[in-house]
């Protein structure tokens, strides 16, 4: 998954997300507001947001989105459950795509009378919760392990040119010694007069 361009503004009763998704299909979009969070998927882009304070979740018909398709670029204008509140450091992009972490990781002893099939759905945002965390903890390996092998490519690349040179050198060495052994014959003539 690819984190896409963005940037995040506000005013007084909203944030604003503005995404540039240039390799991707605009009737592909899904997103999801909850709490603080608001997660945004359009293959191959993945968005995950964090703010300091909570968005309107509840009235999902107040979230007003656009798309740009000249521009490659979709906007999101999200309500804040508290109209008016300042929401700090919004500029710092970092700090909003670090995912909140989960409070409590500790085992529930459920009811087996109980029906759970409704409770599927937040079983699904716990998985999805700690697979998009472990992508995020893995993003420094994977970083470094792509400029390994790009250091490696380059490598081989410098290899192969070299070779290239040595041949083109042997062959022109080659040619030079053919050429200047055409002028003389390769047995001696012996004339007799």
């Amino acid at each position: 998954m690819i984190i896409p361009k963005f940037n995040v503004e506000q005013e007084d009763n909203f944030i604003i997300i503005n995404i540039k998704i240039p390799y991707s299909k605009f009737d592909d979009i899904d997103y999801y507001i909850l709490g603080k969070e608001f997660k945004f998927y359009s293959k191959p882009y993945f968005l995950r947001l964090t703010f300091p304070h909570e968005l309107d979740d509840e009235n999902e018909r107040d979230v007003k989105f656009n798309y740009n398709i000249e521009q490659n670029e979709i906007s999101f204008k999200i309500p804040k459950k508290i109209k008016g509140e300042f929401f700090e450091n919004l500029e710092m992009l970092t700090s909003i795509l670090t995912p909140s972490k989960i409070k409590d990781k500790t085992i529930e002893v459920l009811d087996s009378k109980k029906n759970y099939e409704d409770d599927n759905d937040d079983n699904d945002d716990q998985f999805f919760n700690e697979a998009i965390e472990e992508i995020y903890e893995n993003l420094p390996r994977v970083g470094h392990e792509i400029q390994n092998r790009e250091d490696n490519l380059n490598e081989i690349e410098k290899g192969i040119e070299n070779l290239n040179l040595n041949q083109n050198q042997n062959q022109n060495q080659n040619q030079k010694s053919k050429s200047k052994s055409n002028r003389f014959p390769q047995k001696p003539i012996l004339l007799w007069f």
